[in-house]
């Protein structure tokens, strides 16, 4: 896996330590606060050039004050430093990238790192993997001199009103363990491509929070399983987001072709190295089969309406483009109200889901037995739908049902 700098950045460590994966999806991109917080730096390293008090035009008082805050805190810091440096570039090695340190200090044996924090949500000094990246790499460049305490600081006076300065002490050895026991492991398993998520206050910092398999899950098994209901037998879940086609989720259609019986109706996109969502399918499909064994009796399903392969469709070779690579399982429902769901847990209108767009569905294989027709088979039924994102549309023949086309015999009634 070839990286860059900008991939492994101290800046970013929180995110990629607790969650390798989310080095795929980078950083969330420039937010307001994080606009404001460049502005209150440059101001802030403007005031330290110019000798602590000169005039500043703040855009704003809050501003004002905080980089007074801060100033106020780090400068008998540095007067009692044999050297000090503010907006320090800092060089950490090949794979973990470079940073920006706000301000450093040399007190005698005492190596004081401080980090200015203009966000209002808090930061918390201990431990703080940023700041000791940049902690190794400052310890590394002074060598010769005789480091034996580490002292970070976080100033962050939107969100400390009060005043209040939080600060950790290590010493180089204990920062050394944690780069050999945490950050290397780390590093190393990214280089191989080896993906680890893991969900926590990192993830707002992280541009794949909204794709993202496992925040998605967590969401999606609240939403719909009413916050930790088991799932039942045949129930399935898709693990990742699945492309959408022949969406009727806002009006019932007919059934089959030329039925009377009308449904709610979407059928999906399964990629076929989707190994995720296909194993969960299968397993779910499994649990399905042995309970039809029971309702059967002993007797044989209908053939072509009860196996994985029935159900879980590989298109014609002449199928549409956007077919081909893909498995479509087609799910039904004849609810009244199919509920459909966004990622923040609100109910939306189904009809405005449409072909190409991005979902996740909660459905279950359930088998049948209709002793009228003398077939016994597995239906694939839909619950709830989970919409992820927007997708462009698919290049098919408007909204007509797929069943002539990818389901030439029909779904059982």
């Amino acid at each position: 896996m070839n990286l860059n700098h900008s991939l492994l950045s101290p800046s970013s460590a929180e995110r990629w330590l607790h969650c390798s994966a989310s080095v795929k999806y980078k950083g969330a991109g420039a937010t307001f606060d994080a606009i404001q917080g460049t502005r209150a730096h440059e101001a802030a390293e403007k005031i330290l050039k110019g000798g602590f008090t000169p005039e500043y035009h703040f855009p704003n008082e809050e501003m004002r004050q905080g980089v007074t805050k801060y100033i106020q805190y780090i400068w008998p810091i540095a007067l009692a430093s044999d050297a000090w440096g503010s907006e320090k570039h800092i060089e950490i090695g090949p794979i973990l990238g470079q940073g920006t340190c706000d301000f450093w200090a040399l007190e005698r044996d005492i190596l004081h790192i401080c980090d200015f924090k203009y966000g209002v949500s808090r930061i918390h000094a201990e431990k703080n993997s940023q700041l000791m990246l940049y902690a190794y790499g400052l310890y590394n460049l002074l060598w010769e001199k005789e480091i034996k305490e580490i002292r970070i600081h976080i100033i962050q006076p939107r969100c400390n009103k009060d005043g209040r300065i939080d600060s950790w002490v290590t010493c180089p050895n204990k920062l050394y363990e944690w780069i050999k026991e945490t950050v290397l492991p780390t590093v190393q398993d990214i280089c191989l491509g080896k993906e680890h998520y893991s969900e926590g206050p990192w993830c707002w910092f992280c541009a794949g929070k909204k794709v993202c398999p496992e925040i998605v899950a967590k969401k999606a098994r609240k939403i719909f399983l009413m916050g930790g209901i088991e799932m039942e037998e045949g129930k399935f879940l898709t693990p990742n987001g699945v492309r959408c086609v022949y969406t009727h989720l806002g009006k019932k259609v007919p059934a089959i072709a030329g039925s009377e019986n009308l449904e709610y109706q979407v059928t999906i996109l399964i990629p076929v190295d989707d190994k995720g969502t296909i194993t969960m399918l299968q397993e779910a499909h499994k649990q399905a089969l042995e309970k039809g064994k029971v309702l059967w009796a002993g007797k044989q399903a209908t053939p072509g309406r009860a196996s994985f392969q029935d159900l879980v469709k590989t298109p014609e070779e002449d199928c549409q483009e956007w077919a081909k690579g893909h498995l479509l399982l087609k799910l039904k429902s004849r609810k009244d109200i199919v509920d459909t769901i966004d990622m923040g847990g609100n109910n939306m209108d189904g009809s405005l889901i449409k072909n190409g767009d991005w979902i996740r569905v909660f459905g279950i294989f359930l088998p049948y037995n209709n002793t009228e027709k003398k077939a016994r088979g597995i239906s694939c039924y839909l619950n709830s739908v989970l919409f992820v994102e927007k997708g462009d549309k698919l290049s098919c023949a408007g909204d007509e049902d797929p069943t002539d086309i990818f389901f030439p015999d029909g779904l059982p009634t």
